[in-house]
């Protein structure tokens, strides 16, 4: 039988499963962020971005690399991980809350909330489930009522961006800098795009519109020439796959 020369990813996504069920901690059940493989023996340590941002990019990759290759290995400890995004969500404004702990304080990081959504779409695409979808329209309804809206430049128009990288509950914590395309919005856009085309929630499809606007019209992310390494060369300046994935 002749094979045909395509591409073949199943092997390497039955890896990557491997990895996501084996990387977790076992008495929090969160994955760990650091992999230091330079000491003897290797050593696995945490940071804020386990809780809601590589938490939920495992939801969204062990749904899709299942269905790529059938693997259920490790189905308890992706149960785990679906427990763990919802009970980040919370009940009054649907935004994905960074847990308080030794190494995060509670608040609601904009860019993770790019990835809690799209684990949802991928979650509810996957199993329909109802209660999946209120918790993707609750979300949204919080994303559209902390962000910066603009309404007036001209007929028709609006954009609208975040001010902070994270949202305390009750106001936006400006302590640490942020990637302007993350907090700005523009990771925002492609889950938000997904979260209609999945439920057909007019205001994600609205929202993801007046980020683009933000980033296309009104802010000096990306350049005229398509470059994106601004001219204030803060921390994260140039952060490339934020940048990308607003692309």
């Amino acid at each position: 039988m002749q094979i045909p020369q395509t591409l073949d990813l199943r092997d390497r996504a039955r890896l990557a499963i491997g990895h996501m069920v084996a990387n977790h901690d076992h008495a929090t059940g969160y994955p760990y962020f650091y992999l230091n493989v330079h000491q003897d023996p290797p050593v696995a340590t945490h940071n804020a971005w386990d809780l809601i941002d590589v938490t939920s990019r495992y939801v969204d990759s062990l749904i899709l690399a299942r269905d790529m290759t059938g693997d259920t290995h490790g189905a308890e400890v992706e149960a785990g991980y679906r427990r763990l995004l919802l009970e980040s969500l919370d009940p009054k404004d649907g935004l994905a809350y960074r847990p308080a702990n030794a190494w995060s304080v509670r608040e609601a990081e904009m860019f993770d909330q790019t990835r809690a959504l799209t684990a949802l779409v991928t979650w509810y695409m996957k199993d329909r489930d109802p209660g999946i979808r209120r918790r993707i329209d609750d979300m949204v309804r919080g994303l559209w009522s902390i962000g910066v809206h603009i309404v007036k430049r001209r007929p028709g128009y609006a954009y609208c961006y975040y001010p902070y990288p994270a949202w305390l509950g009750d106001g936006w914590n400006p302590a640490v800098p942020g990637e302007p395309a993350a907090f700005g919005g523009g990771s925002h856009i492609l889950p938000l795009v997904k979260a209609y085309e999945a439920t057909g929630n007019e205001q994600a499809l609205e929202l993801a519109k007046r980020f683009v606007h933000y980033m296309v019209d009104e802010s000096t992310i990306f350049h005229r020439d398509g470059s994106w390494w601004p001219d204030e060369m803060h921390l994260v300046a140039g952060h490339f796959h934020t940048r990308s994935l607003t692309l």
